[in-house]
């Protein structure tokens, strides 16, 4: 519920993050229960802590962290939900953007990233929604995760990506505004791809008006209309 959306997600009480924004957006569209899985922690590198299974190498403990939280947590759920899987959110990437190595393994980290996990979950066209690094100096190679960022989502089916330069943050950190600007967008351009992959595998789905390049509505079968998940 919108109540349950507040601050307090976060690393202390009076913390959060794009969960509240963007869950208050999933609610107001489809107008239903959702779940959120909030799994995430600071300072950490898809090269190493967040490292797939198909990148070779130890697997990183967030990845097998990940792939444990969202199993018991659908395991979880009331067995009468049937239960659809929105699709992901990843802001990542700022600690890769340190080290040039890092930087330039991003792109084939995210691809083989992005395939594990759809692997590991059982659904091979999860919708995956890249919220892209900031252009900050104080990320000294972002140009090459940026890149790497833009050339996944033009490779791979089911993935969007939008840029987070101009969001207000403190050089570093997202602020108050930012945060809650970021959750906006992640449910914009999450909810294109969810709504792209139902009508490809829902014969009764609906979207308006189609081509749209901006705004649509999706009419959902009474057969969706149940919880949304989102990672």
């Amino acid at each position: 519920s919108k109540n349950s959306l507040r601050p307090g997600l976060g690393t202390t009480v009076s913390n959060f993050g794009p969960e509240i924004t963007f869950g208050r957006d999933v609610l107001d569209y489809f107008g239903d229960k959702i779940a959120i899985i909030k799994f995430s922690f600071g300072g950490t590198t898809l090269n190493e802590d967040w490292r797939p299974p198909s990148s070779a190498g130890t697997v990183g403990w967030l990845y097998s962290g990940l792939i444990n939280d969202v199993t018991a947590c659908l395991a979880h759920l009331d067995s009468s939900y049937e239960v659809h899987l929105m699709g992901m959110c990843w802001m990542q990437g700022e600690t890769d953007a340190l080290d040039n190595a890092k930087a330039v393994n991003y792109q084939i980290n995210l691809i083989n990233f992005i395939h594990d996990i759809r692997t590991a979950l059982n659904f091979p066209k999860m919708p995956f929604c890249i919220g892209m690094i900031d252009s900050s100096a104080g990320w000294t190679y972002n140009t090459a995760v940026r890149q790497g960022e833009i050339n996944v989502a033009k490779s791979i089916d089911g993935v969007s990506i939008f840029d987070t330069h101009g969001l207000e943050t403190d050089g570093v950190h997202y602020s108050t505004q930012g945060q809650i600007e970021l959750g906006h967008f992640f449910f914009r351009y999450l909810d294109g791809s969810y709504a792209s992959y139902q009508s490809c595998n829902e014969g009764t789905t609906k979207v308006f008006p189609n081509p749209s390049t901006v705004h649509f509505k999706l009419l959902l079968p009474a057969s969706l209309q149940s919880t949304n998940i989102s990672l």
